[in-house]
């Protein structure tokens, strides 16, 4: 609270007790006064925890004692305007002589604690621990409070965590990316990586699920050095862990091929799609809409290199795997026509482009999306064009 008290809240199985400390709370002059300014903070921040935490039924508030009874009466008033702002149904009580105010309140949804705790996983008894996103806030919470405390600067900081709470700091680290805020999801990426290796082992393939969600994000900074080395180490340990012919080692391809293509390396990254294609064929079958990405991957690159003439057989194969696996009105359908358009136009063909485009603004129309020619290789890689995920297939 502002004058330095505190409170604590205890839920019980038969009511809820909220203690009132003062603290360090000794600005007032005099006990009496320093007492009625805290007990009168509580007060609102009392309504705020009940609220956000939604606390529900018989509620107990052991105040400070107050000798003065106008100061009581103050308290009081103060607690009943205080959750005026509360949509729950609440009845306030008086402040007893021993200090205790009862009051009772509608829960109005789950309660908080069910919400951020899960049961323990080594017991599966009655206890519950906090979840992996609770822990990764309070992990944050008190790293920075630590930081900030330290005037000198450290060296290291260890932080021990549950490998699960890497998947939470992935989670938020993808969205502060998604957002632009590149300057504060590498810290979350890479404290990610750090628990995942120190937990499971560095040559865990939820440590190349990191290292690849890390490379992915240098990469969109323009890093491809930096990005290179990790797509590199994440596919080498999927290769020995999960073996060279896995679906996610196919993806690391892909990953290091969109690297390649990017810096326009485009002999290094043909190979390289040209195994991912070969794993989904042997793995998913030839017919497999995945595979027709992979398809869609390699010809988009070759249309880049120039070499028409051998993307478009491949761009064909694409279209009729997913007209016969998608249906013909399947909007992959459309944006294999696309990619067919694309290179017609390359190649000076416009009445076949015209051709491609038209049907695929049918099947566009059909599901409420226009058709776009899409001339650059930003969609070239993923499940339908565009970048792949990290994620380890099971």
């Amino acid at each position: 609270m502002p004058s330095g008290g505190y409170i604590i809240v205890e839920p019980t199985e038969a009511l809820v007790s909220i203690d009132v400390n003062s603290g360090r709370s000794t600005k007032e002059e005099g006990h009496a006064a320093t007492v009625y300014k805290t007990n009168l903070e509580a007060t609102e921040e009392i309504a705020r925890q009940l609220r956000l935490r939604d606390l529900g039924g018989i509620i107990v508030v052991d105040f400070i004692d107050m000798i003065s009874g106008k100061h009581r009466r103050d308290v009081e008033r103060r607690m009943r305007d205080a959750m005026q702002a509360d949509k729950a149904r609440v009845k306030v009580g008086r402040i007893g002589e021993n200090g205790t105010l009862e009051l009772t309140r509608q829960r109005l949804r789950q309660s908080h604690h069910l919400i951020s705790h899960v049961p323990c996983q080594r017991c599966n008894g009655t206890g519950r621990v906090r979840d992996a996103e609770g822990l990764a806030i309070l992990a944050l919470r008190s790293i920075n409070g630590h930081l900030v405390k330290k005037k000198t600067p450290l060296a290291a900081l260890t932080v021990k965590l549950p490998p699960d709470v890497a998947t939470s700091l992935n989670n938020l680290a993808r969205l502060f990316q998604a957002m632009g805020s590149f300057a504060e999801a590498r810290p979350l990426f890479e404290r990610a990586l750090a628990i995942r290796e120190k937990q499971l082992g560095p040559g865990h393939p939820e440590v190349a699920a990191s290292l690849n969600d890390l490379a992915v994000h240098l990469e969109a900074m323009g890093s491809y050095k930096e990005a290179k080395s990790l797509y590199e180490r994440a596919l080498a340990i999927l290769e020995k862990q999960l073996g060279p012919e896995h679906l996610a080692v196919a993806t690391s391809f892909n990953n290091l091929a969109g690297l390649h293509w990017a810096t326009g390396s485009y002999a290094e990254a043909r190979p390289l799609l040209e195994r991912a294609r070969a794993i989904r064929e042997k793995r998913l079958g030839p017919e497999h809409p995945h595979v027709a990405t992979s398809l869609n991957n390699l010809a988009l690159l070759l249309k880049d290199m120039g070499a028409y003439a051998e993307a478009k057989p491949i761009f064909e194969r694409a279209l009729a795997i997913r007209e016969k696996q998608l249906g013909p009105e399947h909007p992959d359908v459309a944006q294999s026509l696309n990619n067919l358009a694309a290179l017609c136009l390359a190649r000076g063909e416009l009445y076949r482009a015209v051709e491609f485009l038209s049907r695929g603004n049918d099947i566009r129309e059909h599901w409420s999306s226009p058709v776009i020619v899409d001339t650059s290789p930003l969609g070239r890689l993923g499940v339908h064009d565009a970048k792949e995920s990290s994620t380890v297939p099971a």
